[in-house]
């Protein structure tokens, strides 16, 4: 993807309005082993066979209940992965929801009171920061004054896709880098330089990413 067209791409679709929902299946969810599941799949499906989730969803689920927010960002985030990251939050249950219980007190964070973090994160084993960062996001979370955003797989594919200068901070900071913690603050700054430069919300640049590495999946 050249400049150019991540300047169409990232003004005409919006992450919110545009990315369908996702389907995520009682029965798959019900497989993940954990001593957690079963209660946790109660309160997430109630007896349904299936939910539907979109960002929206989950955006008006921060302000509710703190399990069901987590796991709807879980469920939204991998709904195929059962035996990976949503195996290791819920064998980590009581610290991930800690965790996002102190940033949702506390969202607008320095990078020192962002590093603090990183011993817990360390501790709440099998996750990392694709994980993290989909919390931080849809908590509304900031660092420095940095809209948190989404860091996974696929936004780094969509990345290492990108051909030109102008892309030439955001792919420093992603490319080999981006499962350590520490890089993260480093892609939001080119996130937010991007933001700026296209007059386009940081999300809708993360979004272009992802659709850079969906394509080239």
């Amino acid at each position: 993807m050249n400049y150019n067209e991540f300047a169409v791409i990232s003004n005409y679709f919006s992450p919110v309005l545009d990315q369908g929902p996702v389907l995520i299946k009682a029965d798959t969810m019900a497989r993940i082993p954990s001593v957690q599941t079963e209660r946790l799949c109660d309160l997430f499906f109630q007896g349904r066979d299936y939910v539907l989730v979109t960002r929206n969803d989950i955006f008006r689920a921060r302000r509710g209940n703190i399990e069901l927010f987590i796991l709807s960002v879980l469920f939204w985030g991998f709904p195929r992965n059962q035996k990976g990251r949503c195996t290791a939050a819920m064998n980590n249950w009581e610290a991930l929801v800690e965790w996002t219980r102190s940033v949702r007190n506390h969202k607008e964070m320095t990078t020192d009171e962002f590093t603090n973090l990183f011993p817990i994160m360390d501790a709440i084993r099998g996750i990392g920061i694709s994980t993290f960062s989909k919390l931080l996001y849809f908590l509304g979370a900031y660092i420095d004054g940095f809209s948190c955003v989404i860091l996974d797989d696929m936004v780094a594919r969509g990345v290492s896709n990108l051909e030109g200068q102008e892309f030439e901070q955001i792919r420093t900071a992603v490319l080999g880098r981006y499962r350590y913690y520490r890089y993260y603050t480093d892609y939001l700054t080119a996130i937010d330089n991007l933001s700026i430069d296209n007059h386009i919300p940081e999300g809708n640049v993360e979004y272009a990413l992802w659709l850079a590495g969906k394509k080239n999946r």
